[in-house]
């Protein structure tokens, strides 16, 4: 269980609480039914010994005056190259426990299932509102920011400040006349796709296999694996902790035996079969296959074997579509930009 943050309000359960009083100050104290120890989900007490059977749990949410993050956005829209716009006040979450005998321990890392909460501003571009956490550098972090109804949420892993902003990233070569624009837009928002430099993306460019991968490692949160998962990725490789994790989860089988390929250009048939699986991770469910509910490709012949199922399912799905006359082309490079419409698909289908 865990405790949600909307709009500065608590809701919710923390481990079978039964009394809570809010203070004027506007923290909250509560004390737990049984025992104590469940504390550890907060990533800093281990057990009810380190701070008493009665202690309490003090939530201490505050609004920041808006006068100083005008200076704050400015430095960061120019370190990241974005506009970066306020879309809602500035919150300092503060936690602590109150021990037996009357000391305060803070609580900076939350293991727990923590969920800050601002409502949806009227006006906002939805696709580009994030949640980012103020560091101590004073730069800002992106923690998330997922649309629920009329709320964009995130979990948090640390108390600290936050504030809602909307991310408004521009590449020459991508005008607004530009098919993948709002796509490109929107997955620069959400930190899943970059540039291949501060002011440039590429779409025409060709996608490696190890691009590719870590594109979707990073879809899917996955956690790096150290150690070469095929003999053709050195471990040092910038890519070598993705293709690990990818290998792990089942996202990636390699192309040839016990290599990865990754300086190779990932095919769209390869690409198709990548989105099927991390959408099965996603989901934690298998996707059942084509069920032959919409036209085949014109070159459905052309498809290999092996990836016959997963590109008619991945049509099926709405995640891969035809070039020109309805060809799929299997055999062709993906671009950065198809690359970024296939992703953006996948979570249009998730969410």
């Amino acid at each position: 269980m865990g405790v949600s943050v909307y709009n500065g309000k608590l809701y919710g359960d923390l481990y079978a609480v039964t009394t809570a009083e809010t203070l004027g100050n506007g923290s909250a104290y509560w004390r737990s039914r049984t025992r104590i120890s469940n504390i550890a989900g907060f990533g800093l007490l281990r057990d009810e010994a380190a701070v008493g059977k009665n202690a309490r749990l003090s939530i201490h949410i505050e609004k920041q005056p808006d006068g100083g993050s005008g200076g704050l956005l400015r430095q960061e829209s120019d370190r990241m190259k974005a506009d970066l716009r306020a879309a809602g006040n500035t919150l300092d979450i503060r936690m602590e426990w109150l021990t037996d005998s009357g000391n305060r321990l803070p609580i900076v890392s939350l293991n727990d299932s923590v969920i800050l909460r601002f409502p949806l501003p009227s006006g906002a571009e939805r696709e580009l509102l994030g949640l980012y956490f103020i560091g101590n550098d004073g730069r800002l972090v992106y923690a998330g920011g997922k649309l629920n109804g009329e709320w964009v949420e995130a979990e948090l892993h640390r108390t600290g400040q936050y504030m809602l902003l909307e991310y408004d990233k521009e590449f020459v070569d991508v005008p607004s006349s530009h098919w993948a624009n709002r796509v490109i837009k929107a997955l620069s928002a959400q930190h899943v796709i970059e540039g291949v430099n501060d002011t440039e993306f590429n779409p025409q460019s060709a996608v490696t296999r190890a691009e590719f991968i870590a594109l979707l490692v990073r879809l899917l949160q996955l956690k790096p694996v150290d150690g070469a998962a095929f003999a053709d990725v050195p471990s040092g490789a910038w890519y070598a902790e993705a293709v690990g994790a990818a290998a792990a989860a089942g996202l990636t089988e390699g192309a040839d035996g016990n290599r990865f390929m990754p300086e190779e250009e990932v095919s769209r048939e390869q690409m198709a079969v990548m989105l099927l699986r991390a959408c099965e991770i996603m989901t934690g469910r298998k996707t059942g296959g084509a069920n032959g509910s919409v036209d085949r490709f014109a070159d459905q012949a052309d498809i290999s074997d092996w990836a016959q199922l997963y590109v008619r399912a991945a049509k099926e799905m709405g995640l891969v579509h035809g070039r020109e006359s309805n060809r799929f082309e299997p055999l062709q490079p993906v671009t950065r930009a198809e690359s970024a419409q296939a992703v953006y698909n996948l979570l249009g289908l998730l969410h």
